[in-house]
Formats: structure tokens, C-alpha cells, sequence
């Protein structure tokens, strides 16, 4: 991907990942009522929203087991490090990309990485976090296993409160428990066994948080 800036190019190299988390952020936007060209840049700024950690050092990402305290810090940087690679970029997805890479480790309760709460900021950025936090659940790194669609969404519901407000959590969990919609995100196309999204997938849970919050439909 190349972002034209004032008077820079910048050439991004965008993973399969990255496109998930755009894609997922478009459709938590869509299922909250937000117009569709404002998803669609949404899905823009959420595609851009972990650049910075091309700036990290080299095999970080990829050390197996626990960060030592000071690498932790350094991985925390590629927040600010992909807002430093936008500083030149034009156009209305310049706000929202950059929110979305500083953010995108805020939690509902203000206990993410630079203690924002997420009602404090842009309201996309809350799409852009959990789509982050699922996709990354579901990824296969090297200190940790792929997380079944299952577990994933058991981490979603269990952090709903702290991580994700209860509301976001119900739609998002009623999002992808839609088989055909979660399967145009994801590619998933078979069943659990296989480890793809089954027809079970978070009925309960989806049930548990919308119950109590008659307006989840509309926006956060």
C-alpha cells in the first residue's frame, strides 16, 4: 500500500492480518448503524492501525515466551511509531488512522496501554480494538497457539466490562456468530472441526449481553 503524505510516499506493507482487522472493524461499524462510506474508512484506518510495528526491532514480534519489562515498552511503541508514519498523510482517513494506531490497546475501563478510556476517544477506535483483539486470538505467533473461533469469542464475552463495554461485546459477539458474514470476513467456510467458525458459535453468549441492552443496535 503506498499513502501519499504533503511531499512523502509512504510504501506499507499490509498483511493478511492487518486486511482481517480492516474488514472486521467495516462490519462492527456497519452492524452499529454507521453509514457505509463512513465504514468503509474505517476500514482503511483500522487496516493501518499496527504499521508501527515495522519500526520495531528486528525478531521481537516473534520471540517465543514472555517480553522481558523493557521489551513490553518497546512493543507498546508501535502505537506511537505508526502515528509518526501518518504525520504527513492527507485526507479525511488521516484522523482515524492515526487514532487508530495510537489506541487500538485502550480499554473500556481505561486500563490499556496509555489509560484512555475508550468513551474518551473516537468512536471507531472501540471497532478497530476488538477486531484487533479477536483477529490476533485466532492468529497463530510464536509465543502463542491459534485460538479456536470458540475461545476467542469466550475471551470477548469474559472482558466484557473491562476490555469491551457489555454492548459492543453483545454485537460484536452476534456479528460472528453470523456464519454467512463472519465467513465473508474470515474465508471460513467449514466447520468447527476443521477449527473454522461453527453454527454454535456464541449463541449463548450473544443471547446473555443483547438481552439486557435493548438499543444494541444502535451505535456506541
Amino acid at each position: 500500500m503506498t499513502i501519499e503524505g504533503g511531499i512523502h510516499i509512504i510504501h506499507i506493507s499490509i498483511s493478511n492480518e492487518d486486511k482481517t482487522v480492516g474488514r472486521l472493524s467495516e462490519a462492527v461499524a456497519l452492524a452499529a448503524g454507521v453509514r457505509p462510506a463512513e465504514a468503509r474508512r474505517i476500514k482503511i484506518a483500522a487496516t493501518l492501525h499496527d504499521i508501527g510495528k515495522q519500526r520495531l526491532p528486528s525478531g521481537l514480534l516473534d520471540k517465543p515466551g514472555k517480553l522481558e519489562a523493557h521489551e513490553f515498552e518497546q512493543v507498546k511503541a508501535h502505537t506511537k511509531l505508526g502515528a509518526e508514519m501518518l504525520a504527513d498523510m492527507r485526507g479525511r482517513i488521516k484522523d482515524m488512522a492515526v487514532a487508530s494506531c495510537l489506541y487500538h490497546h485502550e480499554w473500556a475501563d481505561g486500563s490499556g496501554y496509555w489509560g484512555k478510556r475508550i468513551d474518551d476517544l473516537p468512536y471507531y477506535v472501540q471497532y478497530v480494538a476488538i477486531s484487533d483483539v479477536f483477529t490476533a486470538l485466532i492468529t497463530e505467533r510464536a509465543y502463542k497457539r491459534v485460538w479456536s473461533p470458540e475461545e476467542a469469542a469466550d475471551y470477548i464475552a469474559g472482558k466484557a466490562g473491562t476490555q469491551f463495554s457489555h454492548r459492543l461485546a453483545g454485537r460484536f459477539l452476534s456479528l460472528v456468530s453470523d456464519r454467512s458474514r463472519a465467513s465473508a470476513i474470515f474465508g471460513w467456510a467449514r466447520d468447527s472441526k476443521d477449527g473454522k467458525l461453527p453454527n454454535r458459535i456464541t449463541e449463548q453468549r450473544t443471547a446473555e449481553f443483547l438481552q439486557p441492552y435493548p438499543s444494541a443496535a444502535r451505535a456506541c
